[in-house]
């Protein structure tokens, strides 16, 4: 009984719910005994839950009933102790020693007992037992107040006890039912093995005494969320594992032992998982720096550490705040491989990542490229650079392409590289390697350029020019230099582009015939190599070498010498090749005869000069004068139009014969012909006529004596010669065009086949005749012939009839689609054959020739039905005769037809086009042979045709006719339409979800029966044939709210016509409809089972409480459940689902649902400051009872507390902490339920104090300190900006007081701002400082004049900072400074007041700052002004070749004069000496007679030099040298007339030593018989005009004529021909007697002359 007492006991505890509420509970269950048990006995069950470490006593009440629960508020209340039993008697019972008012204490190992009864004296038995233990008995202690009292200890915990208390005395007694505490585990810990970052394990000792589970709740500190597990208590495993945690978060947890209703006290344990290690660590490494920077891993980290180490161990190592994601270690050492671990920290525990980071290797040092010397090899060397490396690369490049690479060892410091292109500008990268970095350093080097090969000079038969040539050397180069010396004079220095293979020397005034020697020089960048060679100029040839006589066997040349070196001459005559004569002749030879030659030949005469072992030549070439032709025939060879000539052709050289034909004295002809030609026609003459030949020989030019012959030409034929039949049969007409020439008559002849038919005689006054009666179609020659004297000349020509036709042309088909034959009767006359043609629309189908015995012929393969006309042609020669007739071949029925088409009532019939020409189709419908409608006719163009409006189901006959022309085909086919299909189909499920009924109308036409067949996707479900007369029926068994297709489908024979119709069955509703708010304050969750059958969809509605629809929704059929949001909180809704297929609608399927209590939203805080704390919320949505609000410290401890109704929306916190974090939880109490929100918040950070900033003199650094903040502070950010508000650099830290900035711009202000960091809230402080700029480099100066100059500096650079500069000078003189530009940052300054030539120091530095500056240091530079030019410079002529010059000196510092003297006309420099300063006067010497001359005077202080001052002058004239005695006018080279003399001189006669020969003029005085006498030297002497009208004067000049003989090199040899006496323009022109100037006119005849030239 009491194990069923039990057992009941434990069923009713799965009726007890409870809530989601932090508040204890305590339970107290009554019953009935009487009802339960039947018996007195009572049986207590308690259910105590708990969350203190007190214990539970139970306390029974029989006035409630078993099943009530009972539920206390959250605050605590005090705990009974003591539960009480009372039962009541009946009224009138004697005194019993009853058991009343029960009382016990439960504890985990014993129990005390205490009752009272009303009876006296009573003694009671008390027994304890339990089904794993022994039997028990307690003695019962009577109290003074008449209580007993019984205590069991040693029991064991967690044990269900049956205790017994019977009254000895009347028998009384009380059963009671009673449970021991259960004991917690002795120990709890977390496995530190178990510890990972998302997992926690924790085991523990068994509980003593029984346990039936254990509870074990996990809370996380930061977020107070709670999670429980319950562990069976009978396992052997004692552990358990919490996954799915944050990394880095600390977490509580406490386990409990729990045995049936009742549970221990919780143990407690506290663990942390590991933080997670960081992620995608990156580095930016540099040579001693390394960047690294990180993402945080998931959940939550406290704080980082780095460790920095390398093989010997630690480097570099620090810890920073949580915020902290970069960090930059300095310092490092070059090309070095770190180990670089960063280190997650939280709550105690670490993880880590690792990275191998290399520091970037640094560069070698003193990286050098040579060549020493050599053409193919570089060589390069460098120093070690400092830090780690592994090896060199050595790369060697040209243009960006690898030519060699090497891998050295560490220790080596230079290499080569061996066979290298000359010359060639190499790159050479020296690559530092460590690991899997490099860091490059970049050299050029270039090898030695090789000479040119294969140098020489050749003059090319120049006589002042040099051809230097060579071959280009390997390699590279950019350039070559020429030189080109005259013993040790330097003549030529000049530079050519690397293409050029060769050099033209010229213009250099080379004298013909001398050695020079020529350098070409190879030059590749800096680079040089030389090759050298000698080339000697060509010796000049004589000079106007000509013929002077010739006859037929001799010639005759003449020369003048030439001005330049020679040995001798060698005179040769060439013939054609060949050098007939050669002979040596003496220096002094001017002329030579060549003898026995032959008769017109062309000769070449050359005079070579010999120069040592060159030559030059000159050639004239010359000609004999030709011999006459012999044997000289004419005759005309039967020709009427031309004559031929012919002769034996003349002795020697030829080049061609002048034939002449003349007639009647006048010269008609004129021809020329080469000299192999002994012969010669000539045409187009007039026939008859007679003609005279002359005949000359001609070689170069000249003409031999005459040869005369004559000859007579023959009469022409007539021309224009027509024959024509007039189109007739019989006749021929003949005419022609007189013949040209003479003519005594014309004889016509008529002849066939040879035989003549007529003859006939025409005057030659007439040009034709005809002839009649002749042969149709018949051939006849025509001949006629022109007669004159006895000549005569005959023409031909041909012409026949017209032949006859045919008669009787007839054409027929046959019957036939494709012939046609065609007959006739014979023509008459001559015919050669007959020609028939076929044609169709004017186009040739085929053409036949016929031979003339035949008269009919037949065409096959033709078109059907097409109409063509055929022509008969008789023909005879070239002329024919043609009958024409017209045929037509029968059509061709159409192809493929073909019934195409068919429906109830039309048939679709096509065909495919009828072979050949169709008119037009004729298209007949039959039934029963009988036509069904008239005849319809169709143009050729149609393959198709519809019948329409036919009866449906019947057999028809189609008849489709070729028609073309009068002819036709015809072909036919059958053809059925189809029976026509049922009408107004319609498909209703009647309301039920299994059946469909199909109803439909009779098809009209004729029907055999009805099938009707179900589908379901296309599948057939069932088919069902019926009687015509039917029409309906019924589909069972089908599945609910499904989709089916039926198709009535009418027969009539073998055709059939269908009907679709649609329809679906009503669908199910949903089963097991629940809305549940699941624990959600906005939303319903509703969940169903899916309907039975098909659904589309579900049509959820949400309605109020009194059925007011709220939303409707919709799911798809897939779905079980949906959920509405945005709901009030705790309003109760009722939820209808519909199914719905196809537009059908289910039964309604209803339930009810009720939402949460919302909690508190938009909870944020409003305001903070350093010491106070201000919140704000929305008012929950729903009902809402109050709040209560709590604020924590970080390490969970309450800080203050506070409740309002539910209108409070704010509330603010006074006097906190600065930079704090607090959690605000604000809990929202509505009924029984709560809800709770919670924020966090922290006060505003303390800013640090006293900041101050400084620079130390230097200028890319700034020192700044400061003292800490007050409060909490998690860190400090330094954020430097640069001078335009961007950020400089941010550095981070916590316990920082000072901080060195660096890698500053120069001159720049920044400013420092530190952020007091606390959590995501800051306080600021800032400062600011300036660096020292830079100063400026590399001063220069322009503009120098005497008297200022602008100074001009480089720098600072632009990236740097700085407002001005400040100038200082020395001597300490007062100067004018002045800004040019129009910013203070410009880099020159302007300064006037200087003395002139004097020497200056300068010194300039730059300023940053308007108020407060800094300075930096100061650059210096020298500088001079120029000194003023000299005064009043005057030069005059002192004699012919010295000029004097003098000035005043200057008011400035200065050395002393450069004084320069060079010609005006060539600018070559004369003179030029620099002297002292006290001098004023200076005479130049040594100059050239009568020649202008610029002299320049400069001042001179050190380097500096003055203004130019110049003054020209001309030194006095001095006369120049007379020619050498030798040299004169040859008697024999001029030519005298009677009023004037020819002659010629060059400018080799005249010498330039005193003086440019600039002008002539010629002298001319009567000679008196004294050859040397001179003429007179005064100037100016009388003109021509003078002399001419004044007898007694008999000497004059004429005017004066430009020289020309210095415009170039070669002008040496220019050559002036004379004609004295004939008005010559340059010397004057006609002498006009009105005006005064020198002319030229015509000289005395038989009179002797002297003529001089004067220069």
């Amino acid at each position: 009984m009491l194990g069923q007492a039990c057992d009941y006991f434990e069923d009713t505890e799965t009726f007890v719910r409870t809530t989601r509420s932090t508040a204890l509970t305590f339970n107290s269950i009554t019953h009935s005994p009487q009802n339960v048990l039947g018996t007195s006995s009572t049986v207590v069950f308690i259910s105590n839950v708990t969350e203190t470490n007190n214990k539970n006593m139970g306390k029974v009440n029989p006035t409630q009933n078993v099943l009530e629960v009972t539920k206390t508020p959250w605050i605590p209340t005090p705990t009974h102790h003591f539960s009480t039993t009372k039962e009541q008697s009946g009224l009138g019972a004697p005194v019993k020693c009853t058991i009343n008012q029960t009382e016990w204490k439960v504890s985990s190992q014993s129990v005390h007992l205490r009752w009272d009864s009303l009876g006296y004296p009573c003694n009671f038995s008390v027994t304890c037992n339990s089904r794993n233990a022994l039997y028990r008995v307690c003695q019962p202690i009577q109290k003074v107040n008449g209580s007993y009292e019984c205590d069991y200890n040693g029991l064991e915990a967690g044990t269900w006890y049956h205790i017994r208390i019977v009254s000895l005395s009347d028998g009384e007694t009380s059963n009671i039912t009673l449970q021991t505490d259960p004991l917690p585990p002795a120990r709890f810990e977390i496995k530190k093995e178990g510890i990972t970052t998302t997992t926690l394990q924790v085991w523990w000792s068994p509980s003593l005494g029984k346990v039936d589970w254990y509870e074990l709740q996990l809370l996380e500190s930061n977020t107070n969320k709670a999670h429980e597990v319950q562990v069976p208590g009978g396992l052997s495993r004692n552990e358990q594992t919490f996954a799915n945690l944050t990394p880095g978060s600390r977490y509580t947890i406490s386990i409990s032992a729990a045995a049936g209703s009742k549970k221990s006290p919780s143990t407690n344990t506290s663990g942390s998982t590991a933080p997670s290690p960081v992620e995608n660590i990156q580095v930016l490494v540099k040579a001693e720096t390394i960047h690294v920077s990180w993402l945080p891993g998931a959940g939550h980290v406290d704080q980082y550490g780095l460790v920095l180490l390398d093989k010997d161990g630690p480097v570099q190592q620090t810890d920073l705040e949580k915020h902290y994601l970069a960090y930059n270690f300095s310092g490092l050492t070059p090309g070095r491989l770190y180990n670089l671990t960063v280190i997650s920290k939280a709550a105690g525990l670490e993880n880590y990542n690792f990275r191998l980071i290399r520091t970037v290797p640094a560069k070698v040092l003193d990286l050098v490229v040579t060549n020493d010397g050599s053409l193919d090899t570089l060589k390069v060397t460098w120093k070690g650079p400092p830090g780690n490396l592994d090896f060199y690369n050595v790369t060697l490049f040209h243009l960006g392409s690898v030519k060699e690479r090497k891998s050295l060892e560490s220790h080596v410091t230079g290499t080569y590289f061996n066979k290298l292109v000359p010359g060639r500008l190499y790159q050479v990268d020296v690559n530092t390697v460590s690991g899997e970095l490099f860091t490059e350093a970049t050299a050029y080097g270039r090898t030695v350029p090789q000479k040119v090969s294969e140098l020489k000079a050749d003059s090319m038969g120049s006589l002042r020019a040099l051809k230097v040539n060579w071959l280009p050397p390997t390699g590279d180069w950019e350039k070559y230099c020429i030189v080109l010396f005259d013993h040790a004079t330097v003549l030529l220095n000049t530079t050519v582009e690397k293409d050029q293979r060769e050099y033209i020397i010229t213009g250099l005034g080379l004298i013909p015939g001398r050695q020079y020697e020529v350098e070409v020089t190879v030059v590749s960048g800096g680079l040089k190599n030389t090759a050298r060679c000698k080339g000697r100029t060509a010796p000049q040839p004589v000079l106007q070498l000509r013929v002077k006589h010739a006859n037929e066997s001799s010639l005759t040349i003449m020369w003048v010498t030439p001005l330049a070196e020679w040995d001798s001459y060698v005179v040769s005559l060439g013939d054609r090749s060949l050098t007939v004569i050669n002979k040596a002749l003496a220096k002094e030879a001017k002329e030579f005869t060549y003898t026995d030659l032959l008769p017109g030949r062309k000769y070449t005469a050359t005079v070579t000069s010999i120069s040592g072992d060159l030559s030059n030549r000159t050639s004239v070439v010359g000609r004999t004068v030709p011999a006459q032709v012999t044997s000289l025939n004419v005759a005309n060879q039967g020709t009427s139009n031309s004559l031929f000539t012919s002769w034996i052709k003349a002795q020697g050289d030829v080049d061609s014969y002048q034939v002449l034909l003349i007639h009647e004295n006048v010269v008609i002809k004129n021809e020329s012909v080469p000299s192999d030609t002994n012969k010669y026609h000539f045409q187009s003459l007039k026939p008859g006529g007679l003609y005279s030949v002359v005949v000359t020989t001609v070689s170069g030019g000249v003409s031999s004596r005459q040869a005369i012959a004559e000859g007579r030409t023959v009469p022409s034929s007539v021309s224009g010669v027509t024959v024509n039949n007039s189109g007739r049969s019989d006749y021929l007409s003949i005419s022609w065009l007189p013949a040209v020439g003479d003519v005594d008559s014309y004889l016509v002849t008529l002849s066939h086949k040879g035989q003549t038919v007529h003859t006939v005689t025409i005057a030659k006054s007439a040009n034709e005749c005809s002839f009649n009666t002749l042969t149709p179609g018949r051939l006849y020659d025509v001949a006629i012939t022109t007669k004159s004297g006895k000549y005569e000349k005959q023409s031909f020509s041909q012409e026949r009839t017209v032949p006859s036709s045919v008669q009787g042309l007839t054409v027929s088909n046959s019957a036939r689609s494709d012939y046609l034959k065609v007959s006739w009767q014979h023509a008459t006359g001559d015919y050669d054959n007959y020609e028939v043609i076929i044609k169709h629309n004017n186009d040739f189908i085929q053409t036949k020739t016929v031979p003339k015995d035949k008269n009919e012929s037949v065409f096959t393969n033709l078109v059907p039905g097409r109409l063509y006309s055929v022509t008969v042609s008789t023909k005879s020669g070239k002329y024919e005769t043609s009958e024409r007739a017209s045929g037509r071949t029968v059509p061709e029925s159409v192809k493929k037809l073909t019934l195409s088409g068919k429906s109830t009532e039309e048939l679709y019939i096509t065909w495919s086009k009828a072979d050949g020409d169709v008119d037009q189709y004729e298209i007949q419908l039959l039934f029963n042979d009988m036509k069904v409608f008239p005849p319809n006719h169709l143009e050729n163009t149609f393959e198709a045709f519809r019948f329409t409006s036919l009866t449906p189901g019947r057999l028809y006959k189609i008849v489709v006719i070729t028609i073309s022309g009068k002819a036709e085909r015809a072909t036919f086919i059958q053809g059925l339409t189809v029976p026509s299909a049922v009408k107004n189909i319609h498909i209703s499920p009647n309301g039920m979800t299994d059946s469909l009924k199909v109803v439909w109308t009779h098809a009209g036409g004729d029907v055999d029966s009805y099938t009707v067949t179900i589908f379901h996707q296309n599948h057939p479900l069932d088919t069902q044939t019926v009687s015509k007369n039917v029409n309906d029926h019924t589909f069972n068994k089908l599945e609910a709210g499904e989709l089916y297709k039926v198709v009535v489908q009418t027969r009539s024979g073998t055709l059939h016509n269908n009907s679709t119709a649609f329809g679906r069955t009503i669908p199910a509703p949903v089963q097991k409809l629940h809305a549940d708010n699941a624990y959600s304050s906005y939303s319903l969750v509703v969940t169903w089972q899916s309907a039975a059958g098909v659904a589309e969809r579900y049509d959820i509605l949400l309605l109020t409480e009194q059925g007011i629809p709220l939303s409707n929704k919709s799911e798809p059929a897939t779905a079980k459940q949906h959920k509405f949001e945005d709901l009030t909180p705790g309003k109760k809704y009722k939820v209808q689902i519909l199914t719905v297929s196809g537009g059908l609608f289910s039964r309604r399927a209803e339930t009810e649902g009720r939402t949460a209590p919302a909690a508190a939203t938009n909870l944020k805080v409003t305001n903070t400051t350093t010491g106070r704390l201000s919140f704000s919320w929305t008012t929950s949505q729903g009902e809402l009872d109050k709040y209560e609000i709590f604020l924590y410290n970080p390490d969970q401890s309450l800080q203050d507390r506070t409740s309002g109704d539910q209108n409070l929306k704010q509330y603010s916190f006074q006097n906190l902490v600065q930079g704090r974090l607090y959690k605000m939880v604000i809990v929202t109490h509505s009924g029984k339920l709560t809800n709770e929100s919670s924020i966090f918040g922290r006060t505003v950070p303390a800013s640090v104090t006293n900041l101050k900033g400084f620079n130390k003199n230097m200028t890319e650094s700034l020192w700044f300190t400061w003292d800490p903040a007050a409060g909490d502070v998690d860190s400090y950010e330094l954020n430097l900006y640069n001078p335009n508000g961007t950020q400089k650099e941010a550095q981070y830290g916590k316990d920082l007081t000072e901080w060195h900035f660096q890698g500053l711009v120069p001159g720049g202000i920044y400013t420092l701002v530190v952020v007091t960091y606390s959590g995501d809230l800051t306080n600021t402080a800032d400062t600011k400082g300036r660096t020292v700029p830079i100063p400026p480099n590399t001063v220069s100066f322009a503009d120098v004049t005497n008297t200022s100059l602008s100074i001009m500096w480089l720098g600072p650079p632009d990236w740097t900072d700085y407002d001005d500069f400040e100038l200082q000078w020395t001597p300490r003189e007062t100067l004018t400074v002045s800004n040019p530009y129009s910013s203070s940052k410009s880099k020159g300054r302007k300064i006037n007041g200087l003395h002139p030539g004097r020497l200056y120091h300068f010194s300039v530095r730059s300023v940053s700052g308007i108020i407060h500056k800094t300075y930096s240091k100061s650059l210096s530079g020298t500088v001079r002004t120029r000194p003023d030019k000299i005064q009043s410079l005057h030069c005059r002529p002192q004699n012919s070749t010295a000029i004097a010059c003098s000035w005043i000196p200057p008011d400035s510092d200065f050395d002393g004069y450069s004084i320069e003297c060079k010609k005006m006309d060539t600018a070559e420099i004369e003179f030029s000496r620099r002297i002292e300063r006290e001098r004023s006067v200076y005479n130049i010497m040594t100059l050239v007679p009568h020649t202008r001359y610029l002299v320049s005077i400069k001042v001179q202080s050190a380097d500096m030099t003055s203004e130019v001052v110049e003054d020209n002058t001309i030194t006095m004239i001095d006369r120049p040298p007379p020619p050498p005695a030798h040299i004169r006018v040859n008697k024999k080279d001029a030519v005298i007339t009677k009023s004037s003399i020819h002659f010629a001189f060059n400018c080799s006669w005249f010498s330039d030593t005193n003086g440019a020969v600039k002008y002539f003029t010629v002298v001319v005085r009567e000679a008196d018989g004294s050859e040397e006498r001179k003429p007179e030297q005064h100037h100016p002497l009388p003109s021509y005009l003078e002399y001419k009208h004044n007898n007694s004067i008999q000497i004059y000049q004429t005017d004066y004529f430009a020289s020309k003989c210095t415009e170039s090199p070669d002008s040496v040899s220019k050559s002036f021909d004379i004609k004295l006496g004939a008005e010559m323009e340059n010397l004057g022109g006609k002498c006009d007697p009105n005006q005064q100037k020198y002319c030229d006119g015509p000289l005395k005849p038989r009179t002797a002359y002297r003529s001089d030239l004067v220069r």
